[in-house]
């Protein structure tokens, strides 16, 4: 009896704890387009006891941290997804944003990945072309998965969000007409 209560509290505990881990972003857009936009740093508003590299879960433990902040992080995010997509890292057109939300609801036996960011286009003098909040959930994910699993969810999460936003039709039509590529 005691035996099955040891092993039954270590398998509920293990399952708790929020390993740290190295992400690594791969641009997943089938998109094109003929376009130039630079991305300018995203902002990561948190709580004040979440550090800047970290992704706050619910269950016991720390959350999952990054090796750099999020900000840097989810802006390479953004730039790997537009130049994938076609769009040339060189132009008039500024894209920036802020995550307003990211957490890992891995309380129970699934997983919810929930990010939310607003996106702001500019035309690189600060006049707003296209403003859009863009709120992402991978809802229901197997919690007991290898580490390389959670790495693919969480790339998914982001990746996924991205690719709301630049497969809007606002998007398209924004910065194929504003955002062409520079001359030289």
């Amino acid at each position: 009896m005691k035996r099955l209560l040891f092993i039954s509290l270590t398998a509920l505990l293990t399952g708790c704890v929020s390993p740290k881990v190295a992400l690594n972003y791969d641009a997943q857009s089938t998109l094109e387009f003929d376009a130039a936009v630079t991305v300018t740093p995203f902002n990561y508003q948190r709580a004040s006891n979440v550090l800047s590299n970290q992704i706050p879960n619910t269950a016991i433990g720390e959350g999952l941290f990054t090796p750099e902040p999020i900000a840097v992080f989810f802006s390479d995010a953004v730039r790997k997804e537009l130049r994938q997509s076609g769009i040339s890292l060189d132009g008039n057109c500024e894209l920036t944003g802020s995550i307003t939300r990211l957490l890992v609801d891995d309380l129970g036996f699934s997983v919810d990945y929930l990010i939310s960011v607003d996106y702001r286009l500019d035309d690189g003098k600060g006049n707003a072309l296209l403003s859009q909040a863009v709120d992402t959930e991978l809802a229901n994910m197997s919690k007991f998965v290898a580490a390389q699993a959670l790495m693919n969810n969480l790339n998914k999460m982001f990746s996924d969000n991205i690719i709301r936003f630049i497969s809007t039709q606002a998007f398209n039509d924004i910065v194929e007409e504003r955002c062409a590529p520079v001359k030289q």
